[in-house]
């Protein structure tokens, strides 16, 4: 049987952006167009290609406008899920309280704009044993939260070992090694050690790296290595993560597009490239489907 093919993206606010690449906050009237000019561009690609996808939410900087928008979102058949309130890439090495606070004051902001969560995605990839007992606490059916393979940590360990040779200070989190052990299959997850299976009620649905090591997501598309080494074998569901960055218009004009090669590049080359992914997925006969969806499929 052919697994689906899924799209998620994360609504990282543009003051986290910002944090992951050492740069000064932005104003207020930035972080709001960032998320309005990008989420206009998500709804109408995945308009025009008849993709549902996941939206992994933070609340903390939307606005009225911005909330309308996800709530549009999710009125033409696209899932909400909860990315934590105030998007800490340190979640990993909070106090029980406050990671189960983070999950719980996001669905709450969430819920009261008509926006109910089933699912999360822990920010940085990385599903800790305190973040998975919040996650069945709120009664969430799956997390999303395990990157698969080695090549995604380090590039990501070498992005953070740059900017701090440039003195630059950056919130990400290194991987926990163990994390390359991920099984690339949806698993229940261990409750001691969330990287391997186990007795937990949740579904951990890892964005599993292809056949070559390579997981989908945005940065690595549009780094340029061959397309190929992103697939994925057909029994296995294939999960393209994407941010809100990835459909930023305009985007040689933000202070973002200095460190971030992605927004150098022209919106429709990014929109090619995420064509061309969804071409070869739809080649292996794979349907389509939010992450609830598949959770759902699996019992």
């Amino acid at each position: 049987m052919t697994a689906p093919f899924l799209v998620t993206i994360d609504c990282d606010s543009l003051v986290s952006h910002h944090a992951v690449w050492g740069l000064p906050a932005p104003a207020t009237g930035e972080v709001e167009a960032f998320f309005l000019r990008a989420l206009d561009v998500a709804r109408a690609w995945l308009s025009e290609q008849a993709v549902p996808a996941t939206f992994f939410v933070t609340a903390e900087h939307l606005t009225p406008p911005v909330l309308r928008r996800l709530v549009g979102l999710a009125a033409a058949g696209h899932e909400p899920g909860n990315h934590t309130y105030s998007h800490p890439y340190d979640l990993s090495r909070r106090s029980p309280m406050d990671v189960r606070a983070e999950l719980e004051r996001n669905h709450r902001a969430l819920a009261d704009a008509g926006l109910v969560c089933r699912g999360f995605r822990a920010p940085g990839y990385h599903l800790s044993p305190f973040a998975l007992v919040a996650v069945e606490a709120q009664g969430y059916v799956y997390s999303s939260s395990q990157i698969t393979g080695w090549i995604y940590p380090v590039a990501k360990w070498l992005t953070a070992l740059g900017l701090r040779l440039r003195g630059r200070a950056t919130r990400t989190v290194r991987h926990p090694i163990t994390d390359w052990w991920t099984p690339p299959v949806p698993y229940h997850p261990d409750p001691s050690a969330p990287h391997r299976p186990g007795s937990s009620p949740v579904w951990e649905l890892p964005i599993a790296a292809g056949r070559w090591g390579l997981p989908t997501v945005g940065a690595l598309l549009h780094a340029g290595a061959p397309l190929r080494l992103f697939d994925t074998p057909a029994a296995r569901p294939w999960i393209m993560n994407l941010h809100l960055t990835d459909f930023t218009p305009d985007a040689p004009r933000l202070a973002l597009a200095g460190p971030d090669f992605t927004l150098r590049l022209p919106l429709a080359r990014r929109l090619r490239t995420l064509d061309r992914v969804l071409d070869r997925a739809r080649a292996q006969c794979r349907p389509v489907c939010t992450l609830l969806d598949l959770a759902g499929s699996l019992g």
